[in-house]
C-alpha cells in the first residue's frame, strides 16, 4: 500500500458559521460569568438575602416607632437597624466594586485586559502562520500542501473568535486576512499586524436640564 498525498477536508461555509457560533458563545459566557457573580452578591444562596432582611427589619422598626413614638427602646432599635441596613448597602457596594475592577480598573488592568492581549498575541501567531503557510506554498518546485499549518491557523482564528467577532478571507497568496468590526488586524499580503489597544474611558453622567418656569 502507498500513500500518494493528504487531502485536507475543508468547508469555508462551514468554518466560518462555526466561527461565528463560536463568538456568540463566546460573548454568552463573559455574560453569563459576570451576571452569575453580580446575582451572588445581590441575592446570595442560602437561608436568603442579607439587604433583604436588613430591608425588613428596617420598615419593621420603622412601623414601631410610628406605633410608639414616644417609646426609647423602639427609637434605639430603629437606629441600630438603620445601621445595619447602611452597613449592607456598604457592602454591597465594595464586593459590586470589586467585580467592576476585576473586570477593568481605572489603570486599565483587569480581565479584560487580559483578553485583549490573548487576542493580540493570537494575531501575531496568525501572521507568523500565514508567513509560513505563503511560503511553503509558493514554491516553484515541490510546493508543499501546509495541512498542519493550516490547520493551526484555523484554530488560532476559532480561538480569536471565542475573544472578538472576527471574519477572515483568503488571499491569492494563501495568506488569511483577518478583520475585526470592520478594522483589519492581520493584513496577509502585507504581513500587518495592527494590534488592538485597551483604554479606560470615564464618561460623566448625562446632566438634565433645570426646570424652567413659563
Amino acid at each position: 500500500v502507498s500513500v500518494s498525498g493528504i487531502v485536507r477536508a475543508y468547508d469555508l461555509a462551514l468554518e466560518k458559521g462555526f466561527n461565528n457560533a463560536l463568538s456568540e458563545e463566546g460573548n454568552a459566557d463573559v455574560f453569563y460569568e459576570q451576571l452569575y457573580q453580580l446575582e451572588g452578591i445581590m441575592s446570595p444562596t442560602g437561608s436568603g438575602s442579607p439587604l433583604t432582611d436588613a430591608v425588613r427589619d428596617f420598615a419593621d422598626s420603622l412601623q414601631n416607632v410610628a406605633n410608639r413614638p414616644e417609646a426609647n427602646d423602639a427609637r434605639l432599635d430603629l437606629i441600630a437597624k438603620a445601621d445595619n441596613l447602611a452597613i449592607q448597602f456598604n457592602e454591597i457596594h465594595s464586593d459590586i466594586t470589586s467585580l467592576r475592577d476585576g473586570i477593568a480598573d481605572a489603570t486599565g488592568a483587569g480581565s479584560l485586559a487580559s483578553k485583549v492581549t490573548e487576542f493580540n498575541e493570537l494575531s501575531t501567531e496568525l501572521n507568523d502562520v500565514n508567513q509560513l503557510i505563503s511560503t511553503a506554498e509558493a514554491r516553484l518546485f515541490h510546493p508543499n500542501n501546509s495541512n498542519d499549518l493550516r490547520d493551526r491557523r484555523d484554530q488560532i482564528v476559532a480561538e480569536m473568535s471565542k475573544l472578538a467577532d472576527v471574519s477572515f478571507t483568503e488571499n491569492a497568496d494563501n495568506t488569511y486576512t483577518i478583520t475585526q468590526g470592520g478594522v483589519t488586524v492581520v493584513d496577509g499580503p502585507t504581513s500587518t499586524v495592527d494590534t488592538l489597544s485597551f483604554a479606560m474611558v470615564i464618561t460623566p453622567p448625562a446632566t438634565e436640564p433645570a426646570p424652567t418656569l413659563s
